[in-house]
């Protein structure tokens, strides 16, 4: 009996630890079942949860038709909250990727992912002080305040969106550096458009794709269409100190007549 009771005490800490493993490799999204998450959030929720101790890539698919978000589409915050919720292990070597799986267009739609900013800032997809993140392939639309937003009240560095395609969003890609900065990050060949700058960032940014504090931020290759006669393609804001970032071969359209660029 004694032997029996320890054999399954040993069974169940086998399991604790295979459920609480840090995470490394390639992982599976998708709505339909049949992979390693039915949505980005509970991924990004293991992230928070497990951490890092290797090269992580989240690759989605799109067999469910379009993910509506929750308030677990914020990575690095609790959800529905502003509470810190850090994923530990992120470095240059143990990086972040999510990204549609090949020949896939995943859509996610929706406004209940929770700003670090404040609770009352919300959109499609956030992210707070995730350094070494890449976001690739998606499409993203109906955030009230933003549709792919990145908060760092720390350094961030290496954060990058490449390939979306963002629309019916407030501000379409915001890049904000509140207490540190924002580094070495990317916005490139995106596809923005009918982001008018509404919702609670309105008074912070007046562009499709904004940033505040970028201490070394490229915006490159990107396609914005705006249909607002007030607000910019793209928008810098210093935060009180003077940055440089790399603005090169971008496209904007505007649909009203005399508008600003």
């Amino acid at each position: 009996m004694i032997r029996q009771f320890l054999l399954l005490a040993l069974i169940c800490a086998g399991m604790a630890g295979v459920a609480s493993a840090q995470m490394s490799g390639t992982y599976t999204v998708n709505n339909a079942g049949g992979a390693n998450f039915t949505s980005l959030g509970a991924a990004f929720t293991a992230l928070e949860t497990q951490g890092v101790n290797g090269a992580v890539v989240i690759e989605i698919y799109d067999d469910g038709g379009t993910y509506t978000t929750t308030n677990e589409y914020a990575l690095g915050t609790g959800n529905g909250t502003t509470t810190a919720a850090a994923v530990s292990g992120l470095s240059a070597t143990n990086t972040l990727t999510i990204r549609a799986a090949s020949g896939e267009n995943p859509v996610f739609s929706g406004s209940s992912a929770i700003s670090k900013f404040g609770t009352s800032y919300t959109g499609t997809i956030a992210f707070a002080n995730t350094s070494y993140t890449t976001v690739e392939g998606l499409t993203v639309l109906g955030g009230t305040s933003f549709g792919i937003h990145l908060y760092s009240d720390t350094t961030t560095t290496n954060f990058t969106v490449r390939r979306c395609t963002v629309y019916n969003c407030g501000v379409g890609i915001y890049l904000y550096g509140n207490g540190g900065t924002v580094n070495n990050s990317f916005v490139e060949n995106n596809f923005v458009y009918n982001c008018p700058v509404t919702g609670s960032f309105a008074s912070f940014s007046q562009g499709a794709i904004g940033f505040r504090r970028p201490s070394s931020v490229t915006l490159q290759h990107n396609t914005v269409v705006r249909n607002s006669g007030t607000t910019y393609g793209a928008y810098g804001w210093s935060g009180g100190t003077t940055y440089k970032p790399t603005f090169r071969y971008n496209i904007g359209i505007a649909q009203v007549s005399g508008s600003k660029c």
